[in-house]
C-alpha cells in the first residue's frame, strides 16, 4: 500500500465511515495525509498501517458529483494515479468526471458482499450492532444528553446553568455563585456537554496556582475530562529536553499539542509563556477566581491584559468569580467587559444604564412580593415591553391563582430581556434548600502541647464512635505524623490524604475510609491534599489547627457543607486557652460567625483590619474585647450592603426550575431503566470482558483470557471497578460511574459501529403463524450525514433510521413482526449450514435485498424532510426568540444570532445531502 497514493485519489475510512469521502492532499515518505470535507477533519496515517479503503468505481454504476449531479459510468480512465469517470447525466447529455468532483459525502454498503460471500457472524452479534444503534439514537436526539455523565448531585441551578450555556452558540458568561453552591461543577458540566456534544475540542483552563490540584482531580473524576496539566515542573522538563536554543519549535508548539490545558494564572503570565498561549486559537477560556483580576479606566494587572488576550481570541469563556456586590460595580465591571468589550466599552456608561436596571429591580420586587401595583406601577411596566398589549390593573392585583401565573410570566420576561442576567448566573445559599445548619463545638485544652491535642482527639474519636470524622490540617507532614502518632500511642487506624500521594493512592484511602464495616473511622487531610474532594456522608470534622484565611476555613468547612448534606455538621475546634488559636477561633465565632454560617465578608474584614489583626493574633492587643466588637459590627455593615445591593432579578435567572425539573427527571428515568447494564452485559460477552459482581449496584471489569481485540479502549489492563448507582459514586471516588457518556461505554459503542461484526447473521425462526421455507431478510439502516459534531445532527436525524423485515414475495412483516415478537425464538445456524443455504437461496436472496433497499429509498426522503422540518421547529424557534430579545437586550451579540442563523443553513445543508447507509443484514429461515 505504500507507493498507491496519489493527491487526488479517494479514499475512505475503514474505521469511521461517518467522516465520508476522503482525499489525499499530501504524501510523505512514510504518511499521507487525508481530508475529509464534509466532516471539516484532516487526519494524518502512517502509510503501511493505514485503515483506509480505495475508492473506485465500475461501468455500470452510478455517481455523485459535488455539485449533485448524477453520472452513470460507461467508461473507466487511469490517470497518473487517479481515475476519472465517463458517462452519461440523468440529462442524457456525455459528460466526465474527474474522482476529486466526486461527493464528499458518498458512503458504501457492504453488508450485501458479506452476505453472499457466506461471511456469517454469530445473531448476537447482529443484535449487539441493532441494539447499539438504538442506544446511541435514544442518547443523541435526547434533551439531557451531555448532562448524565458526570459524577456530581443532580442539583436543578446547576443542571438548568449547565443546560442554558451548553446550548448557546459560543457563550460568554460569568458563573458568580455564592460559596458553595458549585461554580467549579458547573464550569465542569458545561465543558463536559460541550466536548460531548463536538461544540469544541480546545479548551485552555486558567486557575489560581493553589487551585490547580483541585481542579484536575475534579475534571478526571468528576468528568472523566483528561487535561494536561502544564506548569512550572512540566516546562522546566521540556526546556532540559532542547538544551540547543535552536531546537525550540516543540517549546514554541507546547500549547498546540494538547487540546485540554490546565494551567496557574501565574505560570500563563510569565513573559516566555504569555505568548505561546497567545499564538494557539481556543474554543473556550475557562478562568477561576477571576474576581481577583484587577483592573480600573485607567490602568490594569498584568494578570488582567493577558486574560484580556485569551478571552479575545477565544470563542467561549468561563469566568467564575464572586457574586458582583463582593468587589465593587466596577470590578464587576471589569469581569464584563472582558465577555463583551464592544458591549461594555464605557464603566460611565454602565453605571448609568445599571440606574435603570434598579428602576426595574423595584418593579420585579412588587411582582415578586404581590404588592398592590398602581396605574404609575403599570405604566412603567408596560414601556418594558415591546408589544402592544397593555396589562389589566385588577388582572394583576387579583388574590387568584390567574394573576399569580400573570406576574410570574411577567417576571420571565423581565428576566429575559432585561439586565445582564443573560451574561451572569448567580445563585444564593438564602434562596437555595438543601443545606444543613452548622454547630460550632469548641473545647478547652490544657495546654498547646501536640501529645495533649492527640489525647484530646483520641478520646472524641472513641466518643463519637462508629461515626466517621474529617481532620484537615495544614501540611502533609502533619497529616502523616498525626496517623502515625494515633497508630502507635492509642491503637487508633487512620486513613491519610495529601498532596504528596498519587491519584490511585488518594482513592484507595478515600475508598478504606468510605467503607462503612472495615474502614478507618478517620481520615486526616492535608490542606491542598483535600482539594476536589468532598465528603458529604460525613457530619463530623476536626479543626486541630485553624488557617488565617477565612475563606480558607470555609473551603474545609465546604468539604461536609454541601447540598445535599443529610445531616447537621458538627464542627470541633480544639484549644488551649490563652493560645494564639484560641485568639483566631474567637475571632472567627464572635466577629464573624464563620464556624455556623458561611461568611463572604472574611477576607475584606481581615485586609481592613490587617495591623490590629497581626497584634491580636499576637496577643499584643491592648483591648481584645474591643477589637471583636468593631470586627463584629464591620461584619454587620457589610452583610447589611450586600443584602441591600441584592438583584431579584438576576437570582430568579440563575434557576428556572420548569427547565432544571424536566432535565432532572430525564436523568433519573435513565439511571433506573437499567438498560446500560443489559447493554454492557450482552457486549462484555461478545467481546470476551469479564464483568463480576462486586457489591450492590456495582461490578468488576477486567479484560478476559478470549478478548476480541488486542486491547479493549479505555480498559486497563487490571481492570476497574464501576458503579451505576449515582450515589454509591458520590461516595466511592475509586469507583468509576458507568452511564452512556462514560468513556468505556463510548469505546464499547465505537468498536461495535466501526467494526465488521454482526453486518450478517443467519438464523431460523419457528412460529404457528409463520408457514415454513419461508425467507425473510431484516435489514437495519444507518442515516447517514457527514457533518462536524458541533451541528448535533443526531438531534434531528437519528443515526438507527429505518429497520425493514420482509419476505420472498416481498411482503413487509415490520409492522406484523417487531423483534420482540421473535428474537428469543431465533434458533442458531451452523455456519457451514448457513452458508450452504446462502448459495442455495442466493438469486431469491439478491431479490429480496434490492426490494428491502427499494423500500429503503421511497421511505428515507419522508424521514429526512421529517428532520429538517424538526430541525427548523427547534432551531427557528430559538433564532426568533434571540431577535425579539435583541430588541430590548443589548447583551445578546450579534455574532450569536449571526452563528445560529449560519447553523441553521449548515445543518440543512447536511441533512439534504444525508442518505442511508445499509448497516445490517439477518436472514430468517422459517421451519
Amino acid at each position: 500500500m505504500m507507493d498507491d497514493f496519489t493527491p487526488g485519489q479517494r479514499w475512505v475510512s475503514d474505521n469511521d465511515a461517518a467522516l465520508g469521502l476522503g482525499i489525499v492532499q499530501s504524501v510523505a515518505f512514510r504518511t499521507v495525509q487525508i481530508e475529509f470535507p464534509a466532516a471539516d477533519e484532516t487526519r494524518t496515517y502512517a502509510k503501511a498501517t493505514a485503515p483506509l479503503t480505495r475508492v473506485e468505481f465500475d461501468v455500470g454504476d452510478s455517481i455523485k458529483s459535488m455539485d449533485g449531479w448524477d453520472l452513470s459510468i460507461t467508461e473507466i480512465e487511469h490517470v497518473s494515479g487517479t481515475v476519472r469517470y465517463h458517462g452519461i447525466r440523468e440529462s442524457g447529455e456525455a459528460a466526465t468526471m474527474h474522482e476529486r468532483e466526486l461527493s464528499d459525502a458518498l458512503t458504501f454498503n457492504v453488508p450485501q458482499d458479506k452476505l453472499f460471500a457466506g461471511q456469517v457472524d454469530d445473531n448476537r452479534w447482529f443484535e449487539l450492532r441493532a441494539a447499539t444503534l438504538q442506544h446511541l439514537a435514544t442518547q443523541q436526539a435526547s434533551t439531557s444528553f451531555g448532562l448524565h455523565g458526570p459524577r456530581v448531585s443532580l442539583i436543578p441551578h446547576q443542571m438548568y446553568i449547565a443546560h442554558e450555556v451548553s446550548t448557546r452558540t459560543a457563550p460568554r458568561v460569568l458563573l458568580a455563585d455564592e460559596v458553595g453552591l458549585g461554580k467549579t461543577i458547573e464550569a465542569g458540566l458545561i465543558l463536559h456537554r460541550l466536548i460531548l456534544t463536538g461544540k469544541i475540542h480546545r479548551a485552555l483552563v486558567i486557575v489560581p496556582e493553589p487551585l490547580l490540584h483541585q481542579w484536575l482531580v475534579e475534571l478526571l473524576r468528576r468528568f472523566n475530562l483528561r487535561f494536561t496539566l502544564i506548569d512550572e515542573q512540566y516546562f522546566s522538563h521540556i526546556d532540559e529536553a532542547f538544551d540547543n536554543p535552536e531546537e525550540s519549535a516543540p517549546l514554541e508548539n507546547l500549547f498546540d499539542q494538547f487540546p485540554l490545558v490546565l494551567c496557574g494564572l501565574h505560570f500563563a503570565c510569565r513573559d516566555e509563556i504569555a505568548p505561546l498561549m497567545a499564538m494557539c486559537h481556543w474554543d473556550i477560556l475557562v478562568v477561576d477566581e477571576a474576581h481577583h483580576l484587577e483592573w480600573t479606566p485607567g490602568e490594569s494587572s498584568r494578570e488582567y491584559r493577558q486574560i484580556e488576550t485569551l478571552a479575545n481570541q477565544s470563542d467561549s469563556v468561563l469566568l467564575l468569580t464572586a457574586t458582583p456586590e463582593q468587589f465593587g460595580t466596577a470590578g464587576h465591571f471589569a469581569r464584563l467587559r472582558l465577555l463583551d468589550p464592544a458591549r461594555f466599552h464605557s464603566l460611565d456608561s454602565y453605571l448609568a444604564e445599571e440606574k435603570q436596571h434598579a428602576a426595574t429591580a423595584g418593579l420585579v420586587n412588587l411582582l415578586l412580593d404581590h404588592q398592590t401595583m398602581t396605574e404609575d406601577d403599570l405604566a412603567r411596566l408596560d414601556s418594558l415591553f415591546d408589544d402592544s398589549d397593555t396589562i389589566d390593573l385588577a388582572a394583576i392585583n387579583a388574590a387568584n391563582d390567574d394573576a399569580r401565573i400573570l406576574r410570574r410570566h411577567l417576571i420571565d420576561r423581565l428576566i429575559d430581556q432585561h439586565g445582564t442576567g443573560r451574561m451572569l448566573f448567580r445563585n444564593m445559599r438564602a434562596a437555595i434548600s438543601g443545606f444543613p445548619r452548622r454547630h460550632f463545638i469548641p473545647a478547652v485544652l490544657d495546654d498547646d502541647r501536640n501529645e495533649t491535642r492527640i489525647d484530646w482527639l483520641s478520646d472524641k474519636l472513641r466518643e463519637l464512635s462508629p461515626h466517621k470524622v474529617l481532620l484537615i490540617c495544614a501540611t502533609a507532614e502533619t497529616a502523616v505524623s498525626l496517623s502515625t502518632i494515633l497508630l502507635q500511642r492509642h491503637g487508633l487506624p487512620a486513613g491519610v490524604f495529601h498532596e504528596h500521594m498519587n491519584l490511585l493512592e488518594r482513592d484507595r484511602a478515600a475508598a478504606w475510609f468510605a467503607d462503612a464495616e472495615d474502614g478507618a473511622q478517620i481520615l486526616i487531610c492535608s490542606e491542598i491534599g483535600g482539594e476536589g474532594r468532598n465528603f458529604q456522608f460525613l457530619h463530623n470534622i476536626v479543626l486541630l489547627d485553624l488557617p488565617d484565611k477565612p475563606d480558607l476555613l470555609e473551603q474545609r468547612i465546604g468539604r461536609l457543607d454541601r447540598i445535599g448534606q443529610q445531616h447537621d455538621i458538627n464542627i470541633h475546634v480544639p484549644v488551649a486557652a490563652g493560645s494564639r488559636d484560641a485568639r483566631l477561633s474567637r475571632w472567627y465565632h464572635d466577629a464573624l460567625n464563620a464556624f455556623e454560617h458561611s461568611c463572604v465578608t472574611g477576607q475584606h474584614i481581615k485586609a481592613e483590619m490587617e495591623e490590629p489583626f497581626a497584634a491580636y493574633l499576637a496577643g499584643e492587643h491592648l483591648d481584645e474585647d474591643r477589637f471583636i466588637k468593631e470586627c463584629r459590627q464591620l461584619h454587620e455593615q457589610k452583610t447589611r450592603q450586600l443584602n441591600l445591593g441584592r438583584n431579584r432579578l438576576l437570582e430568579l435567572s440563575g434557576c428556572r426550575q420548569e427547565i432544571a425539573d424536566p432535565l432532572i427527571k430525564e436523568i433519573k428515568h435513565n439511571e433506573q431503566e437499567n438498560s446500560l447494564l443489559r447493554y454492557l452485559e450482552n457486549a462484555f460477552d461478545c467481546f470476551g470482558v469479564e464483568i463480576e459482581d462486586h457489591s450492590p449496584s456495582s461490578w468488576v471489569v477486567r479484560p478476559g483470557a478470549h478478548l476480541q481485540v488486542a486491547q479493549f479502549p479505555e480498559l486497563p489492563e487490571d481492570g476497574m471497578t464501576v458503579t451505576t448507582n449515582r450515589e454509591t459514586a458520590l461516595v466511592r471516588e475509586d469507583m468509576h460511574f458507568l452511564s452512556w457518556e462514560h468513556p468505556l461505554v463510548g469505546a464499547t459503542i465505537d468498536l461495535v459501529l466501526n467494526g465488521e461484526r454482526g453486518r450478517v447473521s443467519v438464523c431460523a425462526l419457528q412460529l404457528p403463524h409463520l408457514p415454513p421455507r419461508n425467507i425473510l431478510i431484516e435489514a437495519i439502516f444507518e442515516s447517514n450525514c457527514p457533518a462536524p459534531a458541533g451541528l448535533e445532527i443526531g438531534r434531528y436525524l437519528p443515526c438507527h433510521a429505518l429497520r425493514l423485515l420482509v419476505n420472498q414475495d416481498g411482503k413487509n412483516y415490520t409492522q406484523l413482526l417487531p423483534p420482540d415478537s421473535y428474537e428469543t425464538l431465533l434458533e442458531k445456524i451452523n455456519r457451514k449450514v448457513a452458508q450452504q443455504m446462502i448459495q442455495s437461496t442466493r438469486a431469491t436472496l439478491k431479490k429480496q435485498v434490492q426490494h428491502i433497499e427499494e423500500i429503503a429509498a421511497q421511505q428515507f426522503p419522508m424521514l429526512r424532510n421529517a428532520a429538517i422540518a424538526l430541525m427548523h421547529e427547534k432551531l427557528d424557534n430559538e433564532l426568533q426568540r434571540l431577535l425579539t430579545l435583541q430588541k430590548r437586550n443589548p447583551t445578546i451579540r450579534d455574532e450569536e444570532v449571526e452563528s445560529l442563523r449560519t447553523k441553521i443553513s449548515d445543518v440543512e445543508r447536511c441533512l439534504q445531502s444525508s442518505t442511508l447507509h445499509l448497516s445490517a443484514l439477518r436472514v430468517i429461515y422459517t421451519v
